[in-house]
C-alpha cells in the first residue's frame, strides 16, 4: 500500500475494488509511465484486456513481486498470451 513504489513489468497488481481492506482483483503490471500503471487483466466482463490506472489510485491494494530469474527483464512474452494461458484452465473448468 505504498504508493510511492514505482511498479515495474511483470509485477502481479492487486486491486481493492470494495475498499474493505482485503484484495478482490489480481492484474499483471505491463509498464509504468506518466504517473500511469499499464495493467493485463483476466476477468473483466469474461474477457482478458488491458488497463491503465494512476499510479496512487486507492483501489490500488497493492504488489506482488515475483522472483523472476532476470528481474531486470522479466521473460513475460506478450502479457494477453501469459494471462489466456493461466486464465484458459480455470474458465474451461469453471465454464
Amino acid at each position: 500500500r505504498d504508493h510511492s513504489y514505482e511498479p515495474r513489468p511483470g509485477d502481479i497488481i492487486f486491486f481493492d475494488w470494495e475498499p474493505d481492506g482485503y484484495p478482490d482483483h489480481v492484474g499483471i503490471v505491463e509498464k509504468c509511465e506518466g504517473g500511469l500503471v499499464y495493467t493485463i487483466e483476466g476477468n473483466v466482463n469474461d474477457d482478458c484486456t488491458r488497463g491503465r490506472y494512476y499510479v496512487g489510485n486507492t483501489c490500488i491494494f497493492g504488489y506482488g513481486l515475483p522472483a523472476y530469474q532476470n528481474p531486470e527483464s522479466p521473460a513475460l512474452g506478450s502479457p494477453v498470451i501469459i494471462c489466456r494461458r493461466l486464465l484458459n484452465p480455470v474458465l474451461l473448468y469453471y465454464g
